[in-house]
């Protein structure tokens, strides 16, 4: 049975079809109970249980489902180039086709319309389409912007973006999404998502001074000052970024709003010359599984609508197919929202099992976890097992949303990593600095964050993304804590 995933930009559809039996990469045993109680979970459980397995046997992330994922005809197929019908005699087209044929900027009916202007939204969707960064969509319940509300079409997109530090606003604290780009606002956001320093925090502030720069265009006062960093950044030299773009000229024209084809062409030039260590890497395609070979039949088919089109798609699938979580009973898995400290570690215990059997001690070790506490038996078996360790007051808050620097500490025990349990070598006071939050960790969580910045193919900018902000007290995503377990177990496959 096939499973199709709608390529577009609202997540698509996604069916994923249980296999029972004969599993690929682990070896399945009589049926048991599961290893650890059920967590309470905004995610309800599926019709039927997935397939138990042996967790002394079991292999992290073994398949005990089956996911296969297709598009839709008429949606456009991952990999596939796309090729724009209207591109002849448009200047630098063959700079523009890389771009386009990257699938990064949607066409209508074949057609890019190059002269037509763009606006700021859709800029900001071309840009984070073609290069990622490994930032994940997120729905806080609280906006960032007034006037991008939680119904936007591109609150996740803005949301994740605010939280990694790779956006800003005007002055008035909006985003004005809908307005037209113009080319001080390009150099602007450009800047911000670039992380380039001189953009965000020059060291020449003075704008006087900044503005001296920018003495050989005549139009130079017309530069608003939000944007005055940026312009000087992209446009005070001779064969600058922002002159290949828009023409050498004696003037900005700051105000003036951006086409379609000047945009594609800013971020081609900047890739192939400023931005040439920067290289981009666009959203790979889900997991691909051939017919057959499972040695089983299908036994149900579940649709998860929410996750097609996710930055971390492919890592989704395999832990939805490892049975990490399940999706609710109206098939969504919720990727953009947060997720509590004891569903996390209800799903590292779930895709991971080790051995862990549910602990039933006289007295709790934990104040807040009773023993009516629904997560009490998986407290308590992670706890015997040498695999958790309490927040300083010595609680577990289970039901508190989940942040950046908890889950690596929660992780280094999980994984009963000694570096992280026991500090060794720590220089996290040194390489932390490097971040511009760095002194920001708390305390207790410096030592495992620097850690997971430098090991397993660093793990935590491939997860929270590749930027120079780490925001460890962030709440982290559903999607982020799958994509992290599945992660993780790539790499020490890979080692």
């Amino acid at each position: 049975m096939k499973v199709s995933i709608p390529r577009q930009p609202a997540y698509g559809l996604l069916l994923i079809t249980l296999v029972l039996g004969g599993c690929k990469g682990g070896k399945e045993t009589a049926a048991s109970p599961d290893p650890v109680p059920a967590a309470t979970s905004s995610a309800s459980p599926a019709p039927s249980a997935r397939p138990s397995v042996n967790p002394e046997t079991f292999k992290p992330g073994a398949r005990v489902v089956q996911v296969k994922a297709e598009a839709k005809p008429g949606q456009p197929t991952p990999g596939k180039t796309v090729q724009a019908s209207d591109l002849a005699g448009v200047p630098h087209a063959d700079k523009l086709k890389p771009i386009i044929e990257s699938g990064a900027i949607p066409l209508t009916n074949g057609a890019f319309r190059p002269d037509e202007t763009i606006k700021r939204s859709e800029f900001i969707r071309w840009m984070t389409a073609y290069d990622p960064k490994g930032i994940m969509p997120r729905k806080p319940k609280k906006p960032s912007f007034p006037d991008v509300p939680p119904d936007h079409p591109d609150y996740s997109l803005i949301e994740g973006m605010m939280i990694s530090g790779t956006v800003t606003g005007y002055p008035d604290g909006t985003m004005k999404l809908d307005k037209e780009l113009t080319r001080e606002e390009l150099g602007l956001i450009w800047g911000w998502y670039q992380g380039d320093k001189n953009v965000i925090s020059p060291i020449v502030t003075a704008k006087e001074t900044v503005r001296y720069f920018l003495k050989d265009y005549k139009d130079n006062a017309q530069v608003a000052d939000p944007f005055l960093f940026a312009m000087n950044t992209y446009a005070k030299n001779k064969d600058s970024l922002y002159q290949r773009v828009f023409g050498a000229a004696d003037e900005l024209k700051p105000q003036q709003p951006v086409t379609r084809s000047q945009a594609a062409l800013w971020m081609a030039e900047y890739y192939a010359n400023e931005g040439s260590s920067a290289t981009p890497s666009p959203t790979p395609s889900p997991s691909a599984i051939p017919d057959g070979g499972t040695g089983g039949q299908p036994a149900e088919t579940i649709q998860v609508t929410d996750i097609a089109g996710h930055p971390a798609e492919r890592l989704l699938v395999k832990f939805l197919e490892a049975g990490g979580a399940k999706p609710d009973s109206d098939g969504r898995f919720k990727p953009e929202e947060m997720l509590t400290r004891g569903e996390f570690l209800k799903w590292a215990s779930s895709y991971d099992p080790r051995g862990i059997q549910p602990g039933k001690p006289s007295a709790p070790s934990f104040p807040d976890v009773p023993s009516e506490h629904p997560q009490f038996g998986l407290a308590e078996g992670l706890k015997a097992a040498g695999r958790i360790t309490p927040l300083p007051d010595g609680t577990l808050q289970l039901d508190r949303d989940l942040t950046r620097e908890e889950l690596c500490l929660l992780w280094g025990w999980f994984s009963k990593n000694e570096s992280v349990m026991e500090k060794k070598l720590d220089f996290s006071d040194v390489f932390l600095n490097n971040y511009t939050d760095g002194k920001a960790i708390g305390e207790p969580y410096r030592y495992a964050v620097d850690y997971y910045l430098s090991h397993n193919n660093n793990i935590y900018k491939g997860t929270f993304g590749r930027t120079s902000k780490l925001n460890p007290q962030a709440p982290v995503t559903r999607g982020e804590a799958a994509a992290w377990i599945v992660s993780y177990y790539e790499s020490t496959e890979s080692n």
